[in-house]
């Protein structure tokens, strides 16, 4: 497994277990997909650096990992010393989640506070060009062909469990394939130490041009702790019970993990038994009102997170607008338009 595989491979291990809001899968996929070189020799460690600066700027769009961390005393593995800082308050403001009845996308406080991703592909498209020239006038021109990133949208709208019955029908409980590959991108082909030490020098002339910036220049100001799912709080919990005692009186098992939102031992049914199974949930989820009752707590509780660290609101928001202005003001100039 080369360097860029085993880095991707780790982004998608931070989607599993899934928190329902906190961590916004957008940037996690975006941040690894891609970079379909191969590598026709073994290479210097170098690779990691390189490749840990293409996906900065997306890296940098999640939250903390502190964020997907349950508020409940916890010990560290380093010092076994618990963790005592409380979670931030709830917003004394109405916060509250839009779920999109046709897409069903939820949007929340976190995930409009965030880079959206066409600003990600611009950040990297405006990255991956400088790099690319560099590349050419170090004569390793094949080694790194540039094309815009376009990088598809995953389907976001079962943070909080099934809810389509169409497509339910069609593929019951599974989800919606996404391949991180998907989508348009540069062609870097790294086939020896020499073109990887290229790589790494280009990286370290075109990174102070601030179209990319480092995910931990906000762990000064960003809060101690992160956001607490819905799952996880009283309200959240009481939620999840009417719903699965709705499940229960349709003689359907709930859930028999924390935070899972479907049915236990559903996915080893036919499909035929998923659909019988799934239009019930579907059914006792709207009888409930559960996507909506958890996303508002979470949006209540990601605005408190946000209302509790202004400097570090203020700090990304100025970092994102001065890297999608460098990044535009670049590309303009290389007659790339990405409006």
């Amino acid at each position: 497994m080369s360097n860029d595989d085993a880095f991707i491979a780790h982004l998608k291990n931070l989607e599993t277990p899934a928190p329902p809001l906190p961590v916004d899968h957008r940037r996690v996929l975006a941040a690894g997909r891609r970079r379909r070189g191969t590598r026709a020799v073994a290479v210097s460690a170098i690779s990691a650096v390189a490749v840990a600066g293409l996906v900065t700027a997306a890296v940098a769009a999640l939250p903390s990992t502190r964020d997907a961390a349950p508020p409940a005393t916890t010990a560290t593995t380093a010092t076994n010393t618990p963790t005592t800082a409380p979670a931030p308050e709830p917003s004394p403001t109405s916060a509250h989640a839009v779920i999109d009845p046709v897409t069903g996308l939820v949007t929340t406080p976190l995930s409009s506070f965030h880079a959206s991703q066409h600003d990600l592909d611009i950040m990297m498209s405006a990255w991956d060009l400088a790099r690319s020239r560099c590349m050419a006038d170090a004569g390793y021109a094949d080694s790194f062909v540039f094309a815009v990133t376009r990088t598809p949208e995953p389907d976001l709208s079962r943070q909080y469990g099934i809810w389509d019955r169409d497509e339910l029908r069609q593929r019951g409980y599974a989800g919606p394939a996404f391949d991180p590959y998907d989508g348009e991108g540069s062609e870097i082909h790294v086939s020896s130490p020499a073109v990887d030490a290229a790589m790494q020098t280009c990286a370290d002339q075109v990174r102070p041009r601030g179209f990319i910036f480092e995910p931990t220049s906000f762990d000064d100001v960003a809060p101690a702790m992160g956001v607490q799912p819905a799952y996880r709080t009283p309200e959240g919990q009481a939620v999840i019970a009417e719903w699965a005692a709705c499940l229960a009186a349709h003689d359907v098992t709930a859930p028999d993990e924390e935070g899972s939102l479907q049915p236990a031992g559903v996915l080893s049914t036919s499909l035929q038994e998923q659909v019988r199974i799934g239009l019930i949930d579907i059914d006792c989820k709207e009888s409930t009102n559960l996507r909506q009752r958890l996303a508002d707590i979470d949006a209540v509780n990601q605005q408190a997170y946000l209302d509790s660290a202004p400097e570090y609101v203020s700090a990304y928001r100025a970092t994102v607008a001065a890297a999608l202005a460098a990044s535009r003001a670049y590309l303009a100039e290389a007659g790339i338009d990405m409006p």
